[in-house]
């Protein structure tokens, strides 16, 4: 009797596994199959695209047939739409068609997180909007007039990221470098046994060395490189991060990794201090593509060997910043710029230390461009003039002189955070901030 109950039971769970995976769902007309069911609001999903398609229909975030996302991408360009209540509005369209390459078979990724959407092909980030708050749901594809066959995708669901790593480790586990997976050159941990194998003068009676757990370490770690010298460490899926690392070189130059796939395929903010005078030193901006190298941006900062700087770099969408000691020093946009693992960078003959290993996630919402920007702005009153301005948007309230002009921005789903804007007005006007708006 036991056994049958058992049997019963796998029989209804079976049975409603299949209820919530349905092999297809019917929108607008046509059968959408369906590839995985999103159970997270944020989430990367990675779609293999079978060779032969000539576009890519694909819904998701579908809770059935009159709500969904949509992404169509055609020959005319791509449309992302999204369906509430049957009702549909489009969020944005981008005139890039739908890419050759992938006819031949390749990887699209739609990557939904906090506030945002994009979809990256071809190691390009095609599209970034602030989209409404939806995410859950079923994703499936749509193969009528050479639509994409899409294998069962990857799905990695995705929080804000936070790293840390200052190097303290005793002697026993220096011999092991952790999550850091060295790729070129020799790397390993210095502490205050290196510093007295390097003096000379310093004479330690047999039994009295220093012991790694009971002296003031400097506890970093140490690259060095004739060829070049890779280290790296993270995932794949990290993106919209501000990740930093102090340095100290003894004459070579260094760098650090971010957006990496590998050590070939990477960013690279470079800066070489060969001397131990205090003067200007070339940094660059590189990015690495298999290997080979383009300076995308440089420019020089002052700086000396045997001195400790803290090198960062925020990577949010396509924006790049750098900055050295806390101050941005240089600024790139790039659709190349789609996210991937850290690493340090070390070359020359002399080593380089490296210490305080920092990442974490970038959540603000830069209202800077326009195409991003567009699904998530509305006219509540009045009439409005809005304008890109070098990295910002201008908005101008075009309302007659006494009625009220009132924009919304952002969505319903918008927690506590901080809003600035800067103001420019007429003497007798009035200007002011709108928070938690419903109507």
């Amino acid at each position: 009797m036991k056994i049958l109950r058992f049997a019963l039971l796998s029989l209804a769970l079976v049975g409603s596994l299949t209820s919530l995976f349905a092999a297809s769902i019917p929108i607008e007309g046509r059968d959408y199959t369906v590839l995985t069911k999103a159970r997270h609001s944020r989430y990367d999903l990675t779609l293999p695209i079978a060779a032969g398609a000539s576009r890519l229909d694909l819904v998701f975030a579908a809770s059935d047939p009159q709500n969904y996302a949509r992404l169509l991408w055609t020959a005319d360009g791509l449309v992302l739409a999204f369906t509430e209540a049957g009702r549909t509005r489009t969020l944005t369209q981008v005139n890039t068609a739908f890419p050759a390459s992938l006819a031949k078979g390749g990887e699209v990724l739609l990557r939904r997180h906090r506030h945002r959407l994009e979809v990256i092909a071809d190691g390009r980030r095609v599209c970034r909007i602030l989209a409404p708050p939806f995410g859950k749901g079923m994703a499936a594809v749509c193969t009528e007039n050479g639509g994409a066959t899409v294998a069962k995708p990857p799905y990695q669901p995705v929080e804000p990221v936070k790293f840390g790593d200052d190097f303290m480790r005793t002697e026993e586990e220096g011999k092991n470098l952790g999550l850091w997976k060295t790729v070129s050159g020799d790397w390993h941990m210095y502490s205050v046994m290196e510093r007295i194998q390097a003096n000379p003068d310093a004479r330690i009676r047999e039994g009295r060395e220093p012991a790694a757990d009971r002296s003031p370490n400097p506890f970093c770690l140490s690259g060095t490189g004739t060829e070049g010298a890779f280290i790296l460490n993270g995932q794949p899926f990290w993106s919209d991060y501000r990740a930093g690392v102090s340095v100290r070189s003894m004459g070579s130059e260094f760098g650090l990794l971010f957006g990496a796939v590998d050590a070939d395929t990477c960013w690279l903010a470079r800066w070489r201090l060969h001397s131990l005078g205090v003067k200007p030193n070339l940094l660059e901006l590189v990015r690495r593509q298999g290997g080979k190298e383009e300076v995308v941006a440089a420019v020089q900062v002052v700086g000396r060997a045997r001195g400790w700087y803290r090198l960062e770099a925020i990577t949010l969408g396509s924006r790049i910043d750098v900055l050295v000691d806390g101050v941005s020093v240089l600024t790139h946009q790039d659709s190349r710029s789609v996210g991937g693992r850290i690493g340090l960078y070390a070359k020359g003959k002399e080593e380089t230390l490296f210490d305080d290993v920092s990442l974490a996630s970038v959540e603000r919402v830069d209202l800077d461009a326009l195409s991003e920007f567009a699904p998530a702005r509305r006219a509540v009153s009045g009439e409005w003039r809005v304008e890109g301005r070098g990295t910002g948007l201008s908005f101008a309230a075009t309302t007659a002189r006494r009625d009220l002009a009132l924009v919304a921005l952002g969505y319903d789903d918008w927690s506590t955070g901080g809003f600035a804007a800067e103001v420019t007005a007429r003497k007798d006007a009035i200007a002011g901030l709108v928070l938690g708006l419903q109507d």
